[in-house]
């Protein structure tokens, strides 16, 4: 997967934007922060009344946002070392499941199914 992710991400500027060299922090840690923080407001919105509007757009936020924020973990991936990269597996794979429920969740609410676009997230 390693060479993929290489072959994805093959010229060096894209590299290099996506390491977060541009701002000499790692991308990565910093970008998660958006679709964490538009999904956890998002979960406190669905708790009160009339927010339904505000959720699903915090919903859509994360979800739009969580590409970039993969991307950027990808290539960090890339560069771990061979015992650290079954942990990058499982930790991608969790977060694969969980942009994907968010997701349908959008597109739920979208459709005005907002108790299962609730559930979804």
């Amino acid at each position: 997967m390693r060479g993929v992710v290489d072959g994805v991400i093959r010229p060096q500027w894209l590299r290099d934007t996506l390491h977060g060299v541009w701002v000499e922090h790692a991308l990565h840690p910093v970008a998660v922060q958006v679709p964490i923080g538009a999904w956890i407001s998002a979960a406190l919105l669905d708790l009160m009344p009339r927010t339904t509007r505000a959720a699903r757009r915090l919903v859509g936020v994360g979800a739009a946002d969580a590409l970039p924020t993969a991307l950027a973990g990808c290539a960090d991936w890339a560069r771990l070392h061979d015992r650290q990269l079954r942990v990058g597996i499982v930790h991608a794979a969790a977060n694969l499941v969980a942009t994907g429920l968010c997701a349908a969740s959008f597109v739920q609410r979208a459709r005005g199914h907002h108790g299962s676009g609730k559930a979804l997230s």
